[in-house]
């Protein structure tokens, strides 16, 4: 039997995800993280062609409450190459547009909240499916704070790209509302990259679906990390 003197200690990290506060201070660290990111990209990166179409529909709402070949108030905006841009992102643009003006920094802005809002989304998510289990919740936010997916992602502008918010604030909802579906849709979130792998790759469209992709394995580590630790607490109390 170990004393308190001769237990091994634990090391500043583990220490610090298992504590309660921690979330916080990781949230702060995905934000300023983000920020920075973002600040980066708009000195360095470029335009998206799908950015730079998103742009153009979205000023052209600001302005004239069209998109650029004249519809009034679409719900699918056509593109000057092939195919369409969903109206959740061009409308949130917009609306910023009007109220800000003209910059390509103002109109990635709503992408870039909706990220951080997303930081507070997934806490609470993992408070839900992890009640009490400091450690998973912590490393799963520590875990996406740094994701340079999610850094990228949210320092342009992009329909594509409010995927996973909305699938994550969905998730959050579901959970609220009716916790007996949040089994089923983690497993969907798991399973969704088998026809995403032959339905995309190897052609470039993959990268629009790369982070359901990963939030698969993310929901798997997840599972994995609590299921082990579960049984290692079953073995502490047979042990005492």
């Amino acid at each position: 039997m170990q004393t308190a003197s001769s237990a091994p200690r634990k090391g500043a990290l583990t220490r610090a995800l298992s504590a309660p506060g921690t979330a916080n201070g990781l949230i702060l660290l995905g934000a300023v993280l983000q920020v920075l990111f973002f600040i980066l990209y708009l000195i360095n990166g470029d335009v998206h062609v799908d950015e730079a179409m998103l742009v153009l529909n979205a000023r052209s709402l600001a302005r004239e409450g069209t998109d650029i070949f004249g519809q009034r108030m679409p719900v699918y905006f056509d593109t000057w190459l092939y195919g369409g841009q969903s109206s959740l992102a061009t409308y949130l643009a917009a609306a910023f547009i009007r109220l800000f003006g003209n910059q390509i920094w103002i109109a990635r802005l709503p992408l870039a909240l909706t990220a951080f809002a997303g930081l507070f989304a997934l806490k609470g998510l993992v408070r839900l499916l992890f009640p009490g289990q400091y450690t998973v919740q912590n490393t799963v936010l520590l875990l996406t704070a740094i994701e340079p997916w999610r850094l990228y992602q949210s320092a342009w502008t992009l329909d594509c790209a409010y995927l996973p918010f909305v699938l994550l604030f969905a998730a959050c909802l579901v959970l609220l509302v009716r916790r007996r579906w949040m089994l089923l849709f983690a497993a969907g979130t798991f399973f969704v990259r088998i026809p995403l792998v032959f339905l995309t790759a190897p052609d470039t469209y993959f990268l629009y679906y790369l982070t359901p992709f990963i939030a698969g394995y993310a929901v798997t580590a997840a599972g994995i990390i609590y299921a082990v630790m579960k049984d290692k607490r079953k073995r502490e109390r047979v042990t005492d």
